[in-house]
């Protein structure tokens, strides 16, 4: 039988180190006799292998996106490459992550953070499914499952994906900055309390607040009510900023031309000083 845009390379990888179960039906597989149901991440051992499934239509790689952004695990699958034939379909028989229904107009509006799916630990509930061998397009990043290197490597795209959500929040500050002073002949709010001046600027109160600690940005109170025109170098300064340094050891800020961008920590410093961040 032919698999389209399946190479025999990516089959064989699987289907070698599992074998085709036979005369196992639908509503055995459904009933948990053969397979359980369900399993956690912490049973699975070496003998699994890892593998992301390709192929399906724009909208769905879309949610796959949403899905998988924090922390990648959305349309990630765990498989000893065994296999059931029912009727004349070949299916391959894997366990994937559960995920919550993806609100899309949610994701749009509100960004990734409502549809972040819970942290990935070894207590991490999979279910059975079915790969329709003949549908599913391709299985890429074919590769031995290692507990420990997949917690490592959910917390590595994790906080890469928190530090990209933050950055994304400090720039919306700079930009309801920036429209602030259009609406007010070029003065600066009162940023002894942003949030009562800048919020009908934003899009939701989330966006004064760290995605991760829930802290309030750090705010350049030395810029209350002052003109942009006495402000030397508006690209330079910074507005908001993180309290704390991400992982990577940059700090994301907001400055006052509507720009963001991570610096590190020696750059703050400078940034700091000249922008006369109390």
């Amino acid at each position: 039988m032919r698999y389209p845009g399946m190479s025999v390379v990516v089959l064989l990888a699987l289907l070698a180190f599992g074998q085709p179960v036979h005369g196992a039906g639908i509503r055995e597989l459904m009933s948990g006799q053969t397979y359980s149901l369900s399993m956690q991440l912490k049973e699975l051992d070496s003998e699994w292998r890892r593998f992301t499934p390709g192929g399906g239509s724009e909208a769905g790689g879309l949610m796959a996106m949403y899905a998988g952004m924090f922390g990648g695990a959305g349309n990630v699958y765990y498989s000893r490459g065994e296999t059931v034939t029912i009727g004349s379909e070949t299916y391959l028989i894997a366990y994937g992550r559960r995920t919550r229904a993806i609100d899309m107009l949610s994701a749009m509006e509100r960004g990734p953070r409502s549809v972040r799916p819970k942290p990935l630990t070894g207590e991490t509930a999979l279910s059975l499914s079915l790969l329709n061998l003949r549908t599913v397009g391709s299985l890429t990043d074919i590769r031995a499952f290692n507990l420990e290197e997949e917690l490592a490597s959910y917390e590595d795209v994790f906080g890469e994906a928190v530090s990209q959500e933050s950055l994304s929040n400090l720039k919306n500050l700079g930009l309801a900055v920036q429209m602030f002073l259009a609406d007010n002949d070029g003065v600066m709010p009162d940023m002894t309390d942003p949030v009562a001046v800048l919020d009908d600027y934003v899009g939701s109160d989330e966006v004064f607040v760290h995605p991760e600690t829930g802290q309030p940005y750090g705010v350049n109170r030395s810029l209350s009510e002052r003109r942009l025109v006495e402000v030397e170098d508006p690209c330079g300064t910074a507005v908001f900023y993180e309290d704390e340094p991400a992982d990577d050891g940059t700090r994301g800020v907001a400055f006052l031309d509507g720009h963001a961008a991570r610096v590190t920590e020696a750059q703050w410093e400078e940034i700091k000083g000249k922008s006369s961040v109390e």
